[in-house]
């Protein structure tokens, strides 16, 4: 499945012209890596479709899926990944040459499906015929997913056509929405997705394109800068992000999407980037965390942690609280509190009340 450095084994295709199919492509290319046995929890069946079949010369398949494809359309199911393995085993077996100068327009039944169902718990092409009842079988060999594919396609172009004025009234309702879209991303959008699949082993290419998008959007002025970027851009840079293991956009967005959503600002406070020796949190947000130095501030009964007035089982909670920021020491712990507190009141007097630190001091205090 890796895109940039696998083999392409079995190339299918069928012509489609009217509704009919007019012609057949199938061929099984030499291939000198190993085949996986498994595909998930079923057994290969292109293995045994490989060991019976005769094998295509690489260059000569390759060539010979364009000769049959020429100018056409083309349409597949999750098609983005088909157009760049292709492109990549073109490149690496005939030659310079690039599939999308040949083919720049392809269209994905998987993104089709999305938009005319949205409800569904999988696109899978498997799931696509099982719920909707269509004829083809998803048996993971090209020759059968092409087949199973006309048919999802055939079927939203029913269901399409049987709501052509509810669609169109749609796209023209929201036409000028859609034009503000257009002049505004469209250019910054299709120059990220021509460079989704190349590759740099030097530079993380993700921070590279969210360092360009941000100045991008400073620039047309819809943003206000914020030096407190730079924090994040250092630390997907230096603690996060490995050109070395995953060379490309689409590589490092596969891989680190889902923990830069969830990173929280304390994930700096570990990082060898961040230059700053004072950090200021709550102990909520330094759970997890050491420092070298540690003060508490305004240990004060009444004020932190606050004491009055609380159930036994606040009172443990608020006890447990006081020992993660106090553990979050590793050489030295300081901790303050108010001995008084002054002030005027509102009828204008001065006054000052006598303190005493947290009780939960009472049993340590001896140790400082």
């Amino acid at each position: 499945m890796n895109v940039f450095e696998d083999d392409i084994v079995q190339i299918a295709a069928i012509k489609v012209n009217a509704g009919k199919i007019i012609a057949r492509f199938n061929i099984i290319l030499h291939t000198d890596k190993p085949i996986p046995a498994m595909l998930g929890g079923i057994v290969n069946p292109l293995l045994q479709e490989y060991e019976r079949a005769e094998k295509v010369d690489r260059r000569t398949g390759l060539c010979a899926f364009m000769d049959f494809v020429g100018d056409c359309t083309l349409i597949g199911q999750n098609v983005e990944y088909d157009c760049y393995i292709l492109d990549y085993n073109l490149r690496k077996y005939c030659g310079f040459f690039s599939f999308f100068t040949v083919h720049p327009l392809y269209f994905d039944t998987l993104r089709v499906a999305r938009i005319m169902a949205p409800r569904l718990k999988s696109y899978k092409l498997k799931s696509l015929l099982e719920v909707f009842g269509l004829e083809g079988e998803n048996s993971h060999l090209a020759d059968d997913d092409v087949i199973a594919t006309l048919s999802v396609l055939d079927h939203f172009l029913g269901v399409f056509a049987a709501n052509m004025q509810q669609h169109i009234d749609c796209l023209q309702n929201n036409s000028a929405v859609a034009e503000l879209f257009r002049r505004a991303y469209a250019d910054i959008y299709h120059g990220t997705l021509s460079r989704l699949y190349q590759r740099s082993f030097e530079s993380p290419l993700l921070v590279d394109e969210l360092e360009q998008l941000y100045g991008t959007f400073i620039q047309k002025d819809w943003i206000a800068a914020n030096p407190k970027m730079q924090y994040i851009f250092s630390f997907l840079r230096n603690d996060v992000i490995s050109p070395e293991k995953t060379p490309s956009l689409k590589e490092q967005l596969s891989a680190h999407l889902l923990d830069i959503t969830t990173y929280r600002e304390a994930d700096l406070c570990d990082s060898s980037c961040i230059t700053e020796k004072v950090f200021v949190s709550t102990v909520h947000k330094a759970k997890g965390l050491e420092f070298e130095n540690v003060i508490i501030f305004e240990a004060t009964d009444g004020v932190y942690p606050f004491f009055d007035k609380k159930t036994p089982e606040e009172i443990r909670e608020s006890a447990r609280l006081f020992y993660v920021a106090m553990t979050r020491a590793k050489k030295r712990l300081h901790i303050t509190y108010a001995e008084s507190v002054s002030g005027i009141s509102k009828w204008g007097n001065p006054y000052s009340i006598d303190k005493e630190p947290t009780p939960f001091l009472r049993h340590i205090k001896k140790y400082f």
